[in-house]
């Protein structure tokens, strides 16, 4: 085999018999060459940002989406031993079809008084 595979000799004895390095880093290089990231976020009236529910292909996957959403919201707040498990309830699925009306509504009827 290659030592691509195996590695090097010296690997395979214990770490107190490996090669030292003497090897120092130049701390002031390294600095220098530490990119600056800026990372900023704006949010401009009118602009166009994906609606949430344009997300799925389905309006049926929507609202099983936003149930089991709730779902996990929900057993995140109880004990364990209290949560909630199988499959989603009709109250469950209810639930998610009202805040998803509410949702929409929200958003196409938000200028209205």
């Amino acid at each position: 085999m290659s030592r691509w595979w195996e590695g090097m000799d010296w690997l395979k004895r214990p770490p107190e018999e490996w090669p030292k390095s003497n090897v120092t880093p130049d701390f002031d290089s390294i600095n220098s060459e530490k990119r600056k990231t800026v990372i900023s976020a704006a949010n401009h009236e009118g602009a166009s940002e994906e609606k949430y529910y344009n997300r799925f292909s389905s309006y049926d996957r929507l609202l099983r989406v936003t149930a089991w959403m709730y779902r996990f919201f929900t057993n995140c707040k109880i004990e364990k031993s209290n949560r909630i498990i199988g499959v989603l309830t009709l109250e469950e699925m209810n639930r998610a079809e009202i805040a998803v009306l509410k949702i929409v509504q929200k958003e196409s009827f938000s200028g209205e008084r």
